[in-house]
């Protein structure tokens, strides 16, 4: 039979954890009282990816972004069209470019994009 004051102390750590990871999320803009779509977050911290590799710290809020990000990316590696991520995003290329990269048109790259990006965010949040 389990101690009472064991569940009691997973209690508070549980608690504690979830409180500070609202509050980074918070901090980080990715929480703001439900006013940014899952999309809307993911192509943050994708367009940011970049700033939270030059600022990765051990504890820092960052080292958590990129290994989500990471995570996340390593799941839709195998899609044909995932260059488009990286392109996009980490090269900041222009949609026109990344088009003729895959030699299709503009159209075609924006619906993969987005349902990239749905992915992702099902993975992210």
């Amino acid at each position: 039979m389990k101690n009472p004051a064991d569940n009691t102390e997973i209690e508070a750590l549980i608690k504690k954890i979830v409180t500070e990871t609202v509050l980074n999320l918070k901090i980080a803009g990715l929480m703001n009282n439900n006013r940014n779509t899952a999309i809307e977050k993911t192509e943050y911290l994708l367009n940011n990816y970049n700033e939270f590799k030059k600022g990765y710290t051990e504890s820092g809020i960052s080292k958590k972004y990129i290994e989500i990000i990471e995570n996340a990316i390593k799941e839709i590696k195998t899609d044909e069209y995932f260059d488009i991520i990286p392109m996009r995003y980490f090269e900041k290329q222009s949609r026109e470019k990344v088009a003729e990269h895959f030699d299709v048109s503009v159209t075609t790259i924006t619906r993969h994009q987005r349902e990239l990006i749905e992915r992702l965010s099902v993975l992210i949040f």
